[in-house]
C-alpha cells in the first residue's frame, strides 16, 4: 500500500497535481523513522500542489512527525502576517536542522481530531502549533510506568539476595 501512496505523492509533485485524497491507516507496516519520511513527504506535497489529505491514525510517531513540521513552521515565522519582518538568524536555524520552506506546515493548514465516545474533538491548538497526543499515547505512559515498577521490583529482590 505505501508504494501506492508514494507512487501516487511523487506523480502529483511531478504534474503539480492538486488532489484531494483519504489516507487510511498511512503508517500500516512502516518503520518509525519510515513514517517520518512519510509525513515529510506529504508535507511536501501540499506544499508544492496544494493538494488536501484526509488521514486516519493511531501512531504517535506520526504525529509527532507533523508537530515538528508545524512547530518548525512557527519557529522559522511562517506563521507570522505577511508584513512581518522574519528573524533570518531563526530561519536560518530551523533550515539548519533540515526544515527547507517546503517541509514547513503552517498552522492554518492543518487540522486534528479524536474520535472519543461517538464525538470527534480537536487535539490540535493552532495558536500554539502543536497537536496535543498525550491521551492518545496515553497506553505508552501506563506501559512505561509499570515496566519502571517492574524495574524496582528486580533492584529490591537483587539488595535482598545479595545482603
Amino acid at each position: 500500500m505505501q508504494k501506492i501512496i508514494i507512487q501516487d505523492l511523487s506523480l502529483s509533485i511531478s504534474f503539480f497535481d492538486e488532489t484531494r485524497r483519504t489516507i487510511e491507516e498511512p503508517e500500516a507496516h512502516l518503520f518509525p523513522s519510515a513514517q517520518n519520511a512519510l509525513t515529510d513527504l506529504l508535507v511536501m506535497t501540499y506544499n508544492r500542489t496544494g493538494s488536501h489529505f484526509f488521514l486516519t491514525t493511531h501512531s504517535p510517531y506520526f504525529l509527532s512527525s507533523f508537530n515538528n513540521l508545524l512547530y518548525a513552521a512557527k519557529a522559522a515565522g511562517d506563521n507570522l502576517p505577511p508584513e512581518a519582518t522574519l528573524d533570518p538568524t531563526r530561519v536560518r536555524r530551523v533550515e539548519a536542522l533540515g526544515y527547507a520552506p517546503y517541509l514547513r506546515l503552517k498552522a492554518q493548514d492543518f487540522a486534528a481530531y479524536q474520535l472519543k465516545d461517538g464525538t470527534a474533538e480537536s487535539i490540535y491548538d493552532a495558536e500554539k502549533a502543536i497537536t496535543n497526543i498525550d491521551e492518545l499515547d496515553e497506553v505508552s505512559l501506563e506501559i512505561a510506568q509499570k515496566f519502571a515498577e517492574l524495574v524496582d521490583i528486580v533492584k529490591e529482590n537483587e539488595a535482598y539476595e545479595n545482603a
